[in-house]
C-alpha cells in the first residue's frame, strides 16, 4: 500500500479554498449591484431641458465618476425685470434679489437682523460696491438659508454698514449650484 504525501512547503490550509471561492462571489456580486444601480440611474433620470443664454458651471459641486439626477427650481421675472427670491434665513422670511454682478451675498441691515445676525457685533472693515454704491460691509456667515425645497448651509455673505434696498444673492451663490439660466423670463437653479 502507497500513500502519496505532500512536500511540507505546498500543504493547503484547510478551507483556504472555500475563502477564496467566497470572496469572488462577493466581489463578482458587488459589481453586478453596482452596474445595475448605475444603470437605473442613468436610464430611469429624465434628461435636462432649459434656457442655455446664461450658464456658469462649477466643477467642484459635481461628480463627473457618476451621473446624478438633475433637479431645479424656476423662477419667473418680476415687473421690474428683475429676478426675486423669496428665502428663509435662519427659519425668517427674506426677499432677495439676483444679481450675477455682485459678488456675494449682501444683506442689508433690517434683513440681517430679521434672520437672526447681531449686526451690532460686526466689524465692518470691508470696503464692496453694492447696488446703493460704494459701501462698508462686514462679513458673515449664514448657517441655513432655504430657497423652496432646498436648504443650504454655511453660506458666505457681507452685511452692509448702510442702508441696501432690497438683499442680494450674488455670484457666490449662484455659483453654489451645478448651473444657472437666466434667459428670457425665467431663472432656473440646477443642482
Amino acid at each position: 500500500m502507497s500513500t502519496a504525501t505532500e512536500p511540507e512547503g505546498l500543504k493547503a490550509e484547510p478551507g483556504s479554498g472555500r475563502l477564496m471561492r467566497f470572496t469572488l462571489r462577493v466581489v463578482a456580486g458587488s459589481l453586478v449591484v453596482t452596474g445595475l444601480v448605475a444603470w437605473l440611474l442613468v436610464s430611469h433620470t429624465p434628461a435636462p431641458t432649459g434656457h442655455t443664454a446664461m450658464r456658469a458651471r462649477t466643477s467642484a459641486t459635481s461628480s463627473s465618476l457618476f451621473y446624478h439626477a438633475l433637479s431645479q427650481m424656476t423662477f419667473q421675472r418680476s415687473g421690474d425685470g428683475r429676478y426675486h427670491i423669496d428665502a428663509e434665513m435662519n427659519e425668517r422670511q427674506i426677499r432677495f434679489v439676483v444679481d450675477p454682478g455682485t459678488a456675494t451675498v449682501m444683506l442689508s441691515p433690517d434683513d440681517a437682523r430679521a434672520g437672526g445676525i447681531d449686526i451690532d457685533k460686526l466689524n465692518f472693515s470691508e470696503s464692496a460696491v453694492t447696488p446703493g454704491g460704494q459701501m462698508r460691509v462686514a462679513s458673515v456667515i449664514v448657517p441655513m438659508l432655504t430657497v423652496k425645497q432646498l436648504t443650504l448651509f454655511n453660506v458666505n455673505a457681507v452685511v452692509t454698514e448702510g442702508r441696501l434696498p432690497t438683499s442680494v444673492l450674488g455670484l457666490g451663490f449662484l455659483k453654489r449650484f451645478d448651473s444657472y439660466d437666466a434667459s428670457g423670463e425665467e431663472l432656473i437653479l440646477r443642482w
